[in-house]
């Protein structure tokens, strides 16, 4: 008799544990702590680092630590025990002066100090931070408008600058008055996007590396962020102002490029790569130079049209002049030559599909990946991040709630004939103890 109490404690004590058990991790699962944006470099106020819960239900914090990326980590902070985290709410933590700006790593541990997410990044730059883009969930970007406590703001991406066209509009009373244009906007139907022209990649002793754009469009560009990436994904991010169909460059200090060969990538602020080159090797001094939709080593011409250009320029002027000196017809308006056998080659050369070699291994080292002198620094390298709880995803809820039902149910159904056999067993055994009734 004590044996069959027993059991049926157990099993209810159980069935009991097993339903609790489910619906607590039903409600704690759906909370995915995350960390969503860094400003290792803020131009006011103190370093702080934002997280974000991105799942459907509420975290506790207590006993949450972030710690830095060093050979001996430190803890940067530790959370309060009476602080929660609800669904799509941010935390940020102010630290002072414990990121280091030319290089560090972010790790955020739990209570039982298990890893929950982490980051590092290579470099920082003034007054910019690192963030998810999209928003909780997206890969780590440099963000140009730092968001602390909410959601991250993405980056602005190129639109060419508006032409002027021409609409009539009456200037008189008279039937006879001339239409006088008035300037309206207009997106260019032809846009191209700014191309690599020339590439010092191995500068003279004392001198530094530069990389130069052509801008062949009818119209000025201003370049805001964006990059140059080298085979070993190291990045540069600078901002340039390019006018219609003219040279600018900008100097790559220190060093990017390899001297035994690299590839270089032109990346708009958003990743898309616009035109890449490659080199097996450079001389000393020489550069890398677009001429007749032809890759070439040549002395610098730095800002300026490549020489053979120059030469066809001054040719075809020569041309014209003695045609119109001849008395040949001659229609239209004079045009900038240079400029537009620089723009035809350039977007051919875009136009052209290139198959790289995979990039090479790049021997520099995380010190050298600094930003340019006047731009900002550079993005991290991907990091693995580490997988979140298997059951977190929102859409395992039903299947958790199922389970407590199912438990739940199942334990019910067992009660009557558990009692039953309960019973049943108290029967048999008075009948043994009193066969004949006589008790």
């Amino acid at each position: 008799m004590r044996n069959v109490v027993l059991g049926l404690v157990v099993f209810c004590a159980s069935a009991c544990a097993l339903f609790c058990l489910c619906f607590i991790l039903a409600n704690t699962v759906s909370a995915q702590v995350v960390l969503n944006e860094i400003s290792p470099a803020p131009t006011t106020g103190n370093e702080w680092i934002e997280l974000l819960n991105i799942g459907t239900g509420s975290a506790s914090l207590a006993g949450w630590s972030l710690e830095d990326e060093l050979t001996t980590p430190s803890v940067l902070a530790t959370l309060p025990a009476n602080s929660t985290l609800l669904a799509g709410e941010y935390r940020v933590v102010e630290v002072v002066n414990k990121l280091n700006n030319s290089g560090d790593g972010v790790r955020l541990f739990n209570a039982q100090h298990s890893l929950q997410d982490y980051f590092a990044f290579a470099s920082s730059s003034a007054g910019l931070s690192y963030g998810r883009l999209p928003n909780g969930t997206g890969s780590w970007q440099l963000v140009q408008t730092p968001s602390s406590g909410s959601a991250n703001i993405a980056n602005p991406t190129l639109t060419p600058a508006p032409i002027p066209s021409a609409t009539p509009t009456p200037s008189g009373s008279s039937p006879f008055d001339s239409p006088t244009p008035t300037p309206t906007a207009a997106l260019d139907p032809t846009f191209q996007p700014p191309q690599f022209s020339e590439i010092m990649a191995c500068p003279a002793s004392g001198q530094t590396e530069w990389v130069e754009f052509f801008n062949p469009n009818l119209q000025p560009l201003t370049l805001t962020n964006w990059k140059i990436v080298d085979a070993g994904n190291h990045i540069r991010i600078f901002t340039l102002a390019l006018a219609a169909q003219k040279y600018a460059s900008v100097t790559i200090d220190p060093a990017l490029l390899n001297n035994t060969g690299d590839q270089i990538l032109l990346q708009s602020p958003d990743g898309v790569t616009v035109d890449q080159f490659q080199y097996a090797s450079c001389v000393s001094g020489q550069s890398w130079e677009l001429i007749d939709e032809d890759w070439q080593q040549s002395d610098p011409s730095q800002n300026e049209a490549p020489a053979a250009q120059e030469a066809f320029s001054a040719d075809e002027n020569a041309t014209n002049s003695a045609n119109i000196s001849a008395g040949t017809a001659f229609t239209g308006q004079t045009t900038d030559t240079t400029a537009l056998q620089s723009g035809v080659s350039l977007a051919k050369q875009w136009l052209r599909k290139y198959e790289w070699p995979a990039p090479q291994s790049n021997p520099k080292t995380a010190e050298e990946t600094t930003p340019f002198l006047q731009a900002t620094s550079s993005e991290p390298e991907p990091v693995q991040q580490t997988p979140p709880f298997p059951f977190s995803s929102p859409a395992y809820k039903p299947i958790l709630y199922a389970s407590v039902l199912f438990n739940t149910l199942l334990t019910i159904s067992q009660l009557p004939a558990a009692w039953r056999w309960y019973t049943e067993f108290r029967e048999q055994q008075r009948i043994r103890a009193d066969p004949f009734g006589v008790g």
